[in-house]
């Protein structure tokens, strides 16, 4: 049976059929192995890249969060903080809870700038020239 190998610091080799189960069991979508395909079953869901947004612009706990995605509802902000584990970690400081993004989910923010100046130059392109 064929073997994935992560990255040397984890210095780990699980077989392809715990890798499969996993992903069935976390409701994967894509079921490839592919690093774009693995990415997009972390980020694509609604809402997703806004709450790392938040973090990245330094929203630490959850009315902070509320108040960058107004429209999004407080039930479902908790689902995704609770949902994103690996990206977002969840800390006790005393009787306050924060947010905060993992190493891995500091890397978004590349993700998050590229998606940014492409679609500041989707909307530059569509619009009219004054006249």
């Amino acid at each position: 049976m064929p073997a994935l190998t992560f990255p040397s610091s984890t210095k780990s080799v699980l077989p392809v059929w715990q890798i499969e189960a996993y992903c069935a069991f976390m409701g994967s979508s894509y079921h490839q192995f592919c690093p774009v395909a693995k990415a997009m079953e972390l980020l694509d869901e609604r809402w997703t890249m806004l709450i790392i947004r938040e973090l990245l612009l330094g929203s630490r706990h959850f009315n902070d969060l509320r108040r960058g995605v107004p429209k999004m509802s407080p039930s479902l902000l908790s689902k995704r903080l609770h949902d994103r584990a690996g990206i977002v970690e969840r800390r006790h400081d005393g009787h306050e809870v924060e947010y905060r993004l993992t190493a891995a989910g500091k890397e978004a923010k590349k993700v998050a700038r590229k998606v940014t100046k492409a679609a500041a130059r989707k909307a530059i392109e569509k619009l009219e020239p004054l006249t």
